[in-house]
């Protein structure tokens, strides 16, 4: 049996996967799914919404295609303070309503906005350095929004502070996964629809690496 074969047999096994969970509507266009596949050079045919494992045996949509349609009642949080706890809120924006790849890249272009740079001049050269690692807090915000368990109807949180920046994702461990395997970078994804579409359109680049670099800043 194939890596794939055993996902899809443990995802099919989970009545909470997004693929066992039927969409809250079902009127649903993917008009920013299909730009970001002619992106890569990836045309979707007819059949594109089977494929991607968008649709149940019945023909109904499920909650991956509810996330990854045009419209959507899902919003990520992204929020700003101006000290090291949370008393003093001075941005609290969302990011969602929307097709969840739009919603992650607009996320990202924020982010980038507030990744804060020290410079340090030298006799010899001018030093900068960001206080936070701009790939890893790309992986970060990409496995947070991968991961969670939509079950929960509580998406990820994005929290900026004066000193550190946190990224919340809820649902705990897939089941399998032990804290030791996940520190070992082992990939177990809670939401393989999802996984395989951010996979296609560049977002991800293989299973296990974005842990990886996290672990290696």
């Amino acid at each position: 049996m194939t890596k794939e074969q055993i996902e899809e047999m443990y995802a099919k096994r989970i009545p909470h996967s997004l693929g066992n969970m039927r969409s809250p509507k079902q009127k649903l266009t993917f008009k920013e799914l299909e730009i970001y596949y002619s992106e890569q050079k990836k045309k979707l045919n007819d059949e594109f919404l089977a494929s991607l494992d968008l649709v149940d045996d019945d023909g109904h949509f499920n909650y991956a295609a509810y996330l990854l349609a045009d419209e959507n009642g899902v919003s990520i949080k992204v929020a700003k303070y101006s000290g090291t706890t949370k008393v003093d809120l001075i941005e609290n924006e969302e990011y969602g309503y929307r097709c969840l790849i739009t919603a992650t890249k607009n996320i990202l272009e924020k982010l980038k906005v507030e990744i804060r740079t020290f410079t340090k001049i030298t006799a010899t050269k001018r030093l900068e350095r960001q206080m936070i690692d701009a790939l890893a807090l790309k992986e970060a915000v990409i496995n947070a929004i991968v991961h969670t368990d939509f079950s929960r109807e509580v998406p990820p949180v994005v929290e900026i502070f004066s000193d550190r920046l946190t990224v919340t994702s809820y649902g705990g461990l897939p089941l399998g996964l032990s804290r030791e395997n996940f520190f070992r970078c082992r990939s177990m994804p809670r939401n393989r629809e999802l996984m395989r579409v951010f996979h296609d359109v560049d977002l991800v680049e293989q299973l296990g690496s974005g842990m990886s670099r996290m672990m290696e800043v």
